[in-house]
């Protein structure tokens, strides 16, 4: 269970097992190729961080509390690369019009359809490990939300952004580290990420069953921490080596894509 500092409760297990329920890879290729433009309309990144082998990080968590990392301003950046990242590539692959983040997040309907279903003392939101940082982009749906919206809101939704399809796109950014490096003692050792990616595609008008469905694809490892330059602290390398192995995951996901 996760608890936000703004009071914010993750009260989601029944939404998480629901939505995990009976998980596969699909593509229905007769409903895809109705498809002209879609919309990413909700989001999350759960990022991985460097342990240290005395345990103190863990100790820290225990005493402090879990932090909300998702309005540091790196991770903001990084996640915004990720969808932008993802909204171009999946255009190369489809030629579909992807609407941009800004088309998305300034639609008033969309943006109505935020206030209400993130914001209040409590909010939904999907469970993670403590091994993450759950990062959600700045006015964007968590996945959560979007997963208990009604299917006449999706419709309502997608016909306000005008579009045929919507998109959910969850990435787990996985930290790759080497229990004996000696730089691990406190935490500032070498590292990389392997990211997995899961998406899912909807056509409301249709049904509430995905058209498009990408589940635990994995992309190729990035560069290591030690590759980069030395004006890069600890949090933009983070924030670099995420985006680059997420584009490797959604890279995987689109060749999914057959038609």
């Amino acid at each position: 269970m996760k608890i936000f500092l703004n009071s914010t409760v993750a009260i989601s297990l029944m939404v998480f097992l629901t939505s995990c329920a009976g998980l596969t890879q699909k593509f229905d290729a007769e409903n895809a190729q109705k498809i002209k433009s879609v919309a990413v309309v909700a989001v999350e990144i759960h990022q991985g961080k460097p342990t240290d082998n005395m345990g103190l990080s863990a100790f820290s968590n225990l005493m402090n509390g879990k932090v909300d990392h998702s309005k540091n301003p790196t991770n903001q950046t990084m996640a915004k690369n990720v969808i932008a990242n993802f909204n171009d590539e999946l255009a190369k692959k489809t030629k579909w019009n992807v609407k941009s983040i800004q088309e998305v997040t300034s639609n008033q309907t969309y943006k109505n359809k935020f206030t209400t279903a993130m914001s209040g003392t409590f909010r939904t939101t999907m469970m993670t490990s403590d091994k993450y940082d759950a990062i959600y982009p700045d006015q964007f749906l968590d996945v959560a939300a979007f997963r208990k919206m009604p299917a006449e809101e999706r419709l309502e939704l997608a016909k306000s952004l005008g579009v045929d399809a919507i998109i959910e796109l969850i990435v787990y950014q996985d930290i790759q580290q080497s229990m004996f490096d000696v730089g691990h003692i406190s935490g500032d050792g070498i590292f990389s990420y392997i990211a997995t990616a899961n998406m899912q595609l909807f056509m409301p008008q249709f049904n509430a069953e995905p058209v498009w469905r990408s589940q635990n694809v994995k992309g190729l490892q990035s560069k290591l921490s030690s590759d980069l330059p030395a004006k890069f602290n600890k949090e933009e390398k983070f924030g670099k080596l995420g985006e680059e192995a997420s584009a490797s995951a959604i890279q995987n996901i689109l060749n999914n894509y057959t038609l």
